[in-house]
């Protein structure tokens, strides 16, 4: 537990800017809520434990009370914006750089701001458990995806496996077991670097990376309780890899995979379900429909989908906003089968399902080709058509027919008396469908 007399006898200055809790939610969330308090520069928020840390992309950050030092600082540079980015490189080195002049710690900086000290043995420790920390919520996430599936084996590729593959199996075989890849994880993770580069014929980088490598397969197979591992020749991975484009050119089943992906995906932030499904469905309703005007193919549909899905997740954060908050959260998390372009695609569809329309200057949308921007657009006027179609929240709209008269897209809502409330909506979501399209959207009363 962190000794307050001991702090306030060392650092009496830096004692009256500390803010100390036994526990906390997050000390950058606490941070935060000083800082738009008005806390002054220096702040320093310290917790013993925190309960809902937060790493990249959204990961979870476990840290066990009395292992580390949890705590963030209210900063409030002087110097312009552009350069703030550098703050969290100059606190690295300046960890790494005061950690070597004082105790003789081997301290390193690890792009961006991470510290690693190299000490064999106990190197080698520290980065299976750092692996398993970081690994946690991916792992869960499986669990959760595949509990229910009737999985038999593990089949572990990469380059580093490949390596260990004739001593986890025996000559001429693929197949080995969990209890071989645990004790070979524990073998390695007792060895320095030199041992195993020297006992396995590894380069250095590979010899760093084995120990992650073993870690997270063995997670794996531990979390889906599986005893059987299989270990394929390098020509197997080769061959999935040359595989995947065809067997996944939007293969029924592989969309589900993505589609189910997208719904983990809105789980984790909380997405209002019934209305997503509403959207999702009607999105497709107004795709099909729109067929000959968009011209956009499988692929687009399965992406408008998985917009559909997502576009609220920014709630999470702050309603205030939240469709640049959806646009953050997709673009820095991982959808099965999205490669970083779609990925892309996805979240401006998120971003733009509300308030203003596509612009040149917008942030990943300006990265984009002539071509994708005017998918983005295309897929998004049809999404905010989706949307204000159940602005209530209610799923209230069920079949809809779609047609083109009168340079309208004209909605009838079939059993809906009253579309006053959908109609109101319209007026602030069909301006991108008429800038695109060229059409004017009118909704109508179905008997």
């Amino acid at each position: 537990m962190f000794d307050l007399r001991q702090f306030a006898a060392l650092a009496p200055d830096w004692y009256l800017r500390l803010q100390y809790h036994h526990e906390l939610d997050s000390t950058n969330d606490e941070a935060r809520r000083l800082a738009e308090a008005g806390a002054e520069h220096g702040t320093v928020v310290l917790s013993d434990h925190q309960t809902a840390g937060r790493g990249r992309r959204g990961a979870s950050w476990i840290c066990e009370p009395g292992d580390g030092l949890l705590f963030s600082m209210v900063i409030r540079p002087s110097f312009p914006k552009t350069n703030w980015s550098r703050i969290a490189l100059a606190a690295g080195i300046g960890i790494a750089e005061t950690l070597n002049a004082k105790w003789g710690v081997r301290a390193q900086v690890k792009w961006p701001n991470d510290i690693y000290i190299q000490d064999d043995q106990e190197a080698s420790f520290s980065i299976t458990k750092l692996t398993r920390e970081h690994i946690r919520s991916q792992i869960n996430q499986i669990n959760h995806d595949y509990r229910d599936a009737d999985i038999e084996e593990l089949v572990m590729i990469g380059y580093e496996i490949q390596h260990l593959a004739h001593v986890l199996a025996k000559p001429g075989k693929t197949k080995s077991s969990y209890s071989a890849l645990a004790d070979m994880a524990k073998k390695i993770a007792s060895m320095t670097e030199e041992m195993r580069v020297k006992r396995y014929q590894l380069d250095y980088n590979s010899a760093q990376a084995i120990i992650p490598a073993l870690e997270i397969n063995l997670a794996i197979a531990e979390t889906l309780e599986l005893k059987t591992i299989r270990l394929p020749g390098s020509d197997y991975e080769r061959g999935l890899l040359l595989d995947i484009p065809t067997s996944f050119s939007l293969t029924e089943g592989f969309q589900k995979e993505v589609l189910r992906s997208a719904v983990s995906l809105a789980r984790k932030y909380r997405v209002h379900r019934s209305h997503s499904n509403q959207v999702t469905r009607l999105s497709q309703l107004l795709f099909e429909a729109t067929s000959e005007l968009h011209e956009l193919d499988e692929h687009y549909s399965l992406l408008l989908q998985c917009a559909a899905i997502v576009h609220e997740c920014g709630n999470f954060i702050s309603s205030r906003a939240h469709h640049k908050h959806s646009h953050y959260i997709i673009l820095n998390s991982e959808i099965f089968g999205l490669g970083q372009r779609d990925l892309s695609i996805v979240s401006l569809l998120a971003r733009y399902h509300r308030r203003s329309g596509p612009k040149p200057n917008h942030a990943g949308y300006r990265d984009l080709t002539a071509e994708d921007r005017m998918r983005v657009s295309k897929l998004a006027a049809i999404l905010r058509i989706a949307d204000a179609l159940d602005h209530s929240h209610t799923s209230r709209v069920g079949e809809i027919d779609v047609s083109i008269s009168k340079q309208k897209l004209n909605i009838s809502l079939k059993g809906i008396s009253d579309a006053s409330v959908e109609r109101m909506a319209m007026g602030s979501k069909a301006d991108l469908f008429k800038d695109i399209y060229g059409l004017g959207v009118a909704i109508h009363e179905g008997n």
